[in-house]
């Protein structure tokens, strides 16, 4: 469970960088909130920064896809790589 004190916290870190952030970091602060929470963090971070839950599951969808495309681009440059 996420508790009231945790919101908080989420709330004050956002407010310090809002003002510095265009829309898709936003979106990016408030999706790896949701992410490090685990179980409850999208109701949580909603809460505390009023951010649709629906742009915070774009933002995890983007998070996600772009970590999996850094993979595979990893996994091919050791897929090419000679052996000695």
């Amino acid at each position: 469970m996420i508790t009231l004190q945790t919101i908080a916290l989420i709330r004050k870190k956002y407010k310090i960088v809002k003002p510095e952030l265009n829309e898709r970091a936003k979106r990016y602060r408030a999706s790896s909130e949701a992410i490090a929470l685990g179980y409850g963090g999208l109701s949580a971070v909603q809460n505390a920064t009023g951010i649709a839950i629906s742009t915070i599951k774009r933002g995890i969808h983007q998070i996600q896809k772009n970590n999996h495309a850094i993979m595979e681009k990893f996994a091919k440059k050791e897929e090419g790589a000679k052996k000695q």
